[in-house]
């Protein structure tokens, strides 16, 4: 069994490895305490906390906040925090197993499309482009979104390619698989939609309308809860990260500007040339449209196109989560269609005996090649990522759990604040807040608006970015400036280097001035601190 299956345990060993390596640097950088790349997983891991205690979908504990675009992820945290108990390496080990399960599915995807060698090659290069190192310590819905789209497409593939009397298991456990892939993460419905498309023009109508409603069904009901608490339809951060493009000329044109530059990322841009022409080539060489190959790569050209020109930002999230699913679809389909070529081309560079000319094809590949390798050098920064949240949001939230019990802040970053702490944190950023929300997506999110907000709320102090609220009109003038604490080593994932804490209150100032004195002389070393 072993060595049957030798490339697969290698891969496994060599992922393992490498995993242990980063995580060493990481507790090392952090004094041994283990901490992610980013505030977002906290937030999820706020809420199965206090769902798991409180049976309370809520960030603060108090109020209902549809503050994820993940709820099946944060649903099976809060499973996994009822039974073993709440703890910080729990979306650690699940994204772990998640990255495992991609690695053998894509193994076993490889193997049926009669990939049999460099095997091996194959899976540790989806492991780094995808990249899952930089995932699993992002340690949010990201990794399971990638096994679950690869599964999904390979049973799509079937599918299409063949009649639906012939592959009664595959489309049970596609069925299956629809409704997880988009309670996952919401952008895995324009996945669905395509294949559903697909399967229309294939005229498979009972197909393609079940797997469209169960694609949509998490998001319906889960919009429907949402509602009913008086939240928005979608959760807050799909709302506040992108925009409806507008029915003007200048609008429309804005929205094909930041589609034409999201397609032309260059790792994207690259995946997308090489399954084009793959595809356009199979056609020629075997007049197939719908072949199971053909339908894996017409699946992902689609779904990439439309998935990047719908997206907001540019670089796809920290750590290229926001593409993550995409580039491992469209690297193992990629594979799959060109490893009947490899042999052949491998020979025709073999055979040229001009050192000049193998020389220039050599460079060309890695030319080609690049993008994907800089994408997958982001796992070097993992370490240090960590050192970022550890010297700036851990350090803010011992502050609050160790000296602020009772009292009311604010924060633009609320994550980890709120997982360590019981405190009330007004969420300035309005992924947990429905005042900041819709002030924000009404444009009437300004000075006074969040002097307002934070009045109405009894805030003490606020921890935040003070350069960030400039766009609004700054921060409220009644606000005493008390402490700043900056970061002092190179900034990789956290908003500014410097965190500032304003006292709302006059009558608290003397007070939280004190606690800050306190508490800044045990910061890091790394971290410098300003005491007004």
């Amino acid at each position: 069994m072993v060595s049957k299956n030798k490339d697969l345990w290698f891969a496994i060993l060599a992922y393992l490895v490498l995993i242990i390596a980063l995580l060493a640097a990481s507790l090392y950088l952090n004094g041994g305490h283990f901490i992610y790349a980013l505030d977002d997983p906290y937030i999820h891991m706020t809420m199965a906390k206090n769902f798991a205690a409180q049976m309370n979908w809520a960030v603060n504990s108090m109020d209902y906040s549809s503050a994820s675009s993940s709820p099946l992820w944060v649903l099976l945290l809060s499973v996994v925090y009822f039974v073993f108990g709440v703890n910080a390496i729990a979306p650690f080990i699940l994204n772990m197993i998640f990255q495992l399960l991609c690695i053998i599915i894509a193994f076993h995807i490889l193997k049926q499309f009669n990939v049999s060698g460099y095997l091996f090659l194959f899976l540790i290069a989806l492991v780094v482009v995808t990249p899952m190192p930089a995932l699993l310590f992002v340690g949010m819905e990201h990794s399971a979104q990638v096994f679950f789209a690869l599964a999904f497409v390979f049973l799509s593939s079937k599918l299409l390619s063949s009649d639906a009397g012939k592959n009664d298991n595959g489309i049970k456990f596609l069925l299956i698989v629809t409704p997880i892939l988009t309670g996952l993460r919401y952008e895995s419905m324009f996945l669905v939609t395509v294949v559903s498309l697909l399967l229309l023009v294939r005229k498979k109508f009972s197909y393609s309308l079940l797997i469209f409603a169960l694609g949509i069904l998490p998001i319906v009901v889960y919009g429907f809860i949402s509602t009913s608490h008086g939240w928005y339809f979608l959760p807050n951060p799909i709302l506040l990260k992108s925009s409806i493009p507008g029915l003007t000329a200048f609008e429309i044109l804005k929205f094909f500007y930041k589609a034409f530059k999201n397609i032309t990322e260059p790792h994207i841009f690259l995946l997308l040339l090489i399954s084009t022409i793959l595809y356009v080539y199979n056609y020629r060489k075997q007049k197939d449209i719908w072949s199971t190959k053909q339908s894996f790569l017409l699946i992902v050209i689609l779904t990439t196109i439309i998935n990047m020109s719908m997206i907001e930002f540019h670089q796809n999230g920290w750590f290229y989560r926001y593409d993550a699913y995409l580039v491992a679809l469209g690297f193992t389909a990629i594979v799959i269609n060109v490893y009947d070529y490899v042999p052949a081309i491998l020979e025709t560079v073999k055979r040229r005996t001009n050192l000049f000319l193998k020389f220039t094809i050599y460079i060309i590949a890695f030319i080609l090649i690049s993008p994907l390798v800089l994408r997958s050098f982001s796992l070097f920064e993992v370490p240090f990522a960590t050192k970022n949240i550890h010297d700036q949001h851990y350090q803010m939230s011992l502050f609050v759990k160790d000296h602020l019990k009772g009292i009311n802040l604010a924060a633009n970053d609320i994550g980890m604040i709120d997982f360590y702490s019981n405190s009330l944190v007004l969420d300035l950023y309005g992924l947990s807040n429905m005042e900041v929300a819709q002030s924000k997506l009404q444009r009437k999110y300004n000075t006074e608006a969040i002097d307002n907000i934070t009045k109405s709320r009894d805030i003490k102090l606020a921890i935040v970015y003070e350069n960030g609220y400039g766009m609004y009109g700054g921060l409220p003038p009644g606000w005493e400036k008390i402490a700043e604490w900056t970061m002092t080593d190179y900034n990789f994932v956290c908003g500014y280097e410097t965190t500032t804490f304003f006292s709302v209150n006059k009558d608290d100032t003397e007070k939280l001035r004190k606690l800050l004195k306190e508490f800044s002389a045990q910061l890091p070393k790394s971290v410098i601190a300003k005491i007004f």
